[in-house]
């Protein structure tokens, strides 16, 4: 085109050719441009599309670690009584320091059990241990005395049930997410079970009410409204175990007590295993568990707990200064309970 340009322009002064000619020429060597333009992102398309198709299949074609094995069992009704024995686990089969190290923790069905610690030292491990995501190096994890080894994948996590901190959502509707946990079910349950876990209010002051779509990965909901529609979809499921793992992060104070009240309906009646940093969320919980090194130090109520003078009550006398201050004088013995999680 540039050649173009200074030959008809050098044609035009010498009065070769007109101004017409020169640009009908100019669109010409357009109309020529454009397929070849189009052509060559096809190309890039298609190496993209390659690109992708390959990791696509290559996922597709890795093979699990974890496996059923040949002969497993299915459970048709489970209680929901859960125990670790001498648990012995490492990401890292020639790391010379287990996450968890010799654990023995037993939860009986329907008891509600906080598990708190530092960072980084096991907790949520538990949680992949206890739905398989990972297998133990040694010792069990059984669910009504059953080795969840024996049991198939699918089968397991029908009776575990899972709320995360990074809770996910598909594309959709509400109602669509709902339904995840129950294809069967109308719309009609589906909302009544929001209702009876206390969502109605913040999920049908939406534009849409349930049938809001929820964008991408959630994109249309803040953080409590995603947590809240998670929480009403494992309540829909209806697990015999549930586990929240720092389900009440990251949201508002207004949002956490929102969420809490769920928490206390949908901890009626089943196995549930807490963990949070919060220590108000779990601090009325049956029984809490301290996992320190990936090992069990400390068990028993916040009350037995806070009078022995251990490594939990250091870690709730540093939440009660970190929340009220260091100048604070409430007793740490006799908090103002804002949860209160009731067994069936």
């Amino acid at each position: 085109m540039a050649v173009l340009l200074v030959v008809g322009a050098r044609g035009i002064a010498l009065g070769e050719i007109t101004i017409g000619q020169v640009a009908a020429s100019l669109f010409y060597v357009f109309i020529f441009l454009a397929p070849l333009q189009e052509l060559s992102d096809l190309f890039e398309r298609y190496a993209n599309g390659t690109a992708c198709a390959q990791r696509i299949f290559l996922l597709l074609d890795t093979q699990p670690e974890v496996q059923d094995r040949e002969q497993v069992k299915h459970l048709e009704q489970v209680k929901g009584d859960v125990a670790f024995q001498q648990v012995r686990f490492a990401y890292d089969a020639k790391a010379l320091k287990p996450v968890i190290d010799n654990l023995d923790l037993h939860i009986p069905a329907g008891q509600v059990l906080a598990i708190v610690g530092p960072t980084g030292h096991g907790k949520s491990t538990l949680v992949q241990l206890l739905t398989r995501f990972y297998e133990v190096n040694e010792g069990a994890v059984t669910i009504d005395g059953h080795d969840v080894r024996d049991l198939a994948q699918s089968n397991l996590r029908q009776h575990v049930g899972v709320v995360l901190q990074d809770n996910v959502l598909f594309s959709g509707t509400i109602l669509d997410n709902l339904r995840l946990a129950a294809p069967n079910a109308s719309d009609e349950q589906l909302i009544a079970a929001a209702r009876k876990l206390g969502a109605d209010e913040v999920l049908e002051s939406l534009p849409h009410a349930y049938n809001t779509d929820v964008g991408a990965l959630g994109s249309h909901l803040s953080h409590g409204q995603r947590q809240l529609v998670c929480l009403v979809r494992a309540y829909v499921a209806d697990p015999a175990i549930l586990v929240l793992d720092e389900a009440t992060s990251a949201v508002d104070v207004q949002t956490e007590r929102r969420i809490q009240k769920a928490l206390r309906r949908l901890c009626e009646g089943r196995t549930a295993i807490i963990i949070a940093h919060r220590l108000t969320t779990i601090r009325d919980a049956d029984r809490i568990a301290v996992i320190r090194n990936g090992q069990l130090v400390e068990l028993g109520n916040h009350d037995t707990l806070i009078t022995k003078g251990g490594f939990y009550a250091s870690l709730y006398q540093a939440y009660e200064e970190n929340t009220f201050g260091a100048s604070s004088k409430a007793p740490i013995a006799t908090p103002q309970p804002t949860l209160r999680l009731v067994t069936g």
